[in-house]
C-alpha cells in the first residue's frame, strides 16, 4: 500500500531567512529528524475560512499537494474548535467527493504548539473560477457537477456532518471534471438529522451569506442539514446563469429577493421556523404576498455562455430540472429536498452515469455484478468516451487547447473489458427511476444500485455518525484535545516515511509570516 510521507519543517535556520527568525523560533516545535527529501513550497493558493493554503511539491515523485496551515489556533476556544472540528473531520472522511487529507505535520513540542498544518490532494481549480471565466459550460457539465456535488453531500450527512460553508469556491475541480468538497472549517455534527428537529445549540453567523438559507437569515439558531441543501440550489442556480442567485446587501434584502422569485412562504411553512428573533418575525408578516416568478425561473433553465449571442431558446423548461430546483431552493427547511431525494432526480441520471462512467472509484463492484453478467452480451449503446464530454481547465478555470465536444455514442476497442462492461451496465442507468423495482434483466433493484454508487459513510469502528464536539472549557483543554487527535492519528501508521519543508525555498519566509 502507498504510503504518504509526513511532512515537518526543518530546525535549521537558513540564511536567506534570518529576518524572519522569530518566526522560525515559533515554528521550532515542528522540527524532526533528518530526512532525505524536502517538500517545495511553490506558491500560495489562496485562504480557506480560517487559514492559508500553500502548493508544495514532492521533489521524489513531482506530486503537488494542498498545505494548509491554521495559525494562532489556541488565541480563542472559538478557533480552537473549529480546527479540532476539521482535522477531526478530514481525519475520518473517505469520499472521492469530498477532499482527502494525506497527513499531518508532526507537532514534537507541546508547550510551542500553536499553529496546525496539514497537507491535501491538490485540485487544479475550484467552481468559482470556472463559473466567472469564458469557459463554456453545458447542460452535462452542470449535471455532473450537481450530481457529484450532492453525491459528496449525502455521504457527509449521513456520517451526522452539517459543511455549514457550501458556496463554489468551496468545491474543488480538477482537469476531468472531478469535484470535491474542502474547507471544513465551519463544519461540524448535529445532534439529529431529522427533518423535523433542529438542534438548539448551533451558531447562526454560518454560511456565507449569499448562499445562507431562510432560516439563517432570519436569524434562527434552530436549523439542520437542511441549510446544506439550500445552498446547493444556489449553487445549481449560478451553474447555469454564471452569476450569484441572491447577491444582497443585508440578510432581509436577500430575503425580499427570495420572495420576488420563489414567492412568499404559505403561512403554514413558517411555522417551521423556530428560535427566530422577534424583529424577523415582523419582517415576514409584513411582507405582501407574492407569487413565484414563474417566468423569471424559466429563463434560468438553459446554460449561460459568456461571449456568446445564444437565441432564446423556444423548446419548454426542463421540467426535472425546475422540479430539482425548486425542491431544494423550498423555503421551509422540513419541505426541503434531501440530498440523497435530489439524487433521484431525474436531470441527474446522464450525470450520474457519466461520472460512474469515468471517475468514480466504486464501479463496478460486488454489487454491480448481477447487472454487469446479465449485459455483457447486450446490444446497449455505449456511452460517450468520457474525453468527449470533459474540457480539460487550468488553476484559472480556463481551458486547455483541447476543445470540448458534444458526446456521441461510439465503440471502443482499445477499452478493457472491465470497463466496456462498466460503460454498458451504465448505459441503463438513465432508464431507472425511484419508482422502478428492479433494473431491466436484472434482479438487482434501483435502489441497491444506487446505494452502492452513492455510499453513506460506515466508520471503520462500525459507527454510522461522526462526533466532533468535545467538551472545551479552557484553551489548555483545548490545546491537549487537539493534541490528543493528532497523536492519534499519527499511531494509526507509526512507520510512515517523514518529508520536511526546504527551508532555502524563497516562499519560506512568506509562508512562515502567512496570516489567516
Amino acid at each position: 500500500m502507498f504510503r504518504t510521507p509526513v511532512f515537518s519543517l526543518t530546525g535549521e535556520t537558513q540564511r536567506n531567512c534570518l529576518s524572519n527568525l522569530p518566526l522560525l523560533r515559533r515554528a521550532s516545535h515542528l522540527q524532526l529528524s533528518d530526512a532525505s527529501t524536502q517538500l517545495i513550497l511553490e506558491k500560495s493558493l489562496g485562504y480557506g475560512a480560517f487559514g492559508v493554503v500553500w502548493l508544495v511539491v514532492d521533489p521524489r515523485t513531482g506530486r503537488r499537494m494542498a498545505l494548509k496551515r491554521i495559525s494562532c489556533v489556541f488565541d480563542t476556544l472559538a478557533s480552537a474548535r473549529r480546527a479540532y472540528r476539521e482535522l477531526y473531520l478530514l481525519s475520518n472522511l473517505r469520499h472521492i467527493n469530498v477532499v482527502q487529507m494525506l497527513d499531518i505535520v508532526k507537532v514534537d513540542n507541546f508547550a510551542e504548539f500553536n499553529d496546525v498544518c496539514f497537507l491535501c490532494e491538490y485540485m487544479e481549480t475550484d467552481l468559482h473560477k470556472i463559473i466567472i471565466s469564458n469557459q463554456p459550460l453545458s447542460i452535462e457539465h452542470v449535471k455532473l457537477f450537481t450530481y457529484q456535488l450532492l453525491r459528496g453531500l449525502k455521504y457527509l450527512h449521513s456520517a451526522g456532518i452539517m459543511h455549514r460553508d457550501l458556496k463554489p469556491g468551496n468545491l474543488l475541480v480538477n482537469s476531468h471534471c472531478l469535484l470535491k468538497i474542502c474547507d471544513f472549517g465551519l463544519a461540524r455534527s448535529c445532534l439529529t438529522f431529522k427533518s423535523d428537529e433542529q438542534d438548539p445549540t448551533l451558531t447562526v453567523e454560518v454560511v456565507t451569506q449569499f448562499y445562507r438559507a431562510p432560516e439563517l437569515l432570519l436569524g434562527s439558531s434552530f436549523y439542520n442539514a437542511a441549510i446544506d441543501l439550500w445552498s446547493v440550489g444556489c449553487i445549481l442556480a449560478e451553474l447555469l446563469t454564471r452569476k450569484i442567485l441572491f447577491q444582497s446587501m443585508s440578510p432581509f434584502c436577500q430575503l425580499e429577493m427570495i420572495f420576488e422569485l420563489l414567492g412568499s412562504p404559505h403561512p403554514t411553512e413558517l411555522s417551521s421556523l423556530v428560535g427566530c428573533p422577534l424583529l424577523s418575525v415582523e419582517f415576514l408578516l409584513s411582507r405582501s404576498v407574492r407569487p413565484p416568478n414563474h417566468a423569471a425561473l424559466a429563463s434560468m433553465l438553459t446554460p449561460f455562455q459568456p461571449n456568446n449571442h445564444v437565441t432564446q431558446s423556444t423548446e419548454p423548461p426542463d421540467g426535472d430540472l425546475l422540479a430539482l430546483l425548486t425542491g431544494l431552493l423550498t423555503f421551509s427547511p422540513t419541505k426541503r429536498l434531501s440530498a440523497e431525494e435530489a439524487l433521484s432526480s431525474p436531470f441527474l441520471y446522464s450525470g450520474r452515469a457519466r461520472f460512474h462512467s469515468w471517475l468514480c472509484d466504486c464501479c463496478p463492484r460486488t454489487c454491480c455484478l448481477p447487472v454487469l453478467n446479465q449485459i455483457q452480451h447486450s446490444n446497449s449503446t455505449v456511452l460517450s468516451h468520457w474525453r468527449e464530454v470533459v474540457p480539460s481547465f487550468n488553476s484559472s478555470g480556463t481551458q486547455y487547447s483541447s476543445p470540448c465536444t458534444p458526446p456521441s455514442p461510439f465503440a471502443f476497442p482499445h477499452l478493457s473489458a472491465e470497463l466496456m462492461l462498466r460503460l454498458n451496465t451504465l448505459s441503463l442507468l438513465p432508464t431507472l427511476s425511484p419508482q422502478m423495482s428492479t433494473a431491466p434483466n436484472s434482479n438487482l433493484g434501483a435502489s441497491s444500485l444506487q446505494k452502492c454508487m452513492e455510499p453513506v459513510f460506515i466508520s471503520q469502528g462500525g459507527h454510522y455518525h461522526l462526533n466532533t464536539e468535545v467538551e472545551l472549557s479552557t484553551l489548555m483543554d483545548a490545546r491537549q484535545a487537539l493534541w490528543n487527535l493528532m497523536e492519534d492519528y499519527f499511531r494509526r501508521d507509526p512507520h510512515r516515511a517523514r518529508v520536511f519543508i526546504n527551508t532555502l525555498s524563497p516562499n519560506f519566509g512568506p509562508f512562515l509570516s502567512a496570516h489567516r
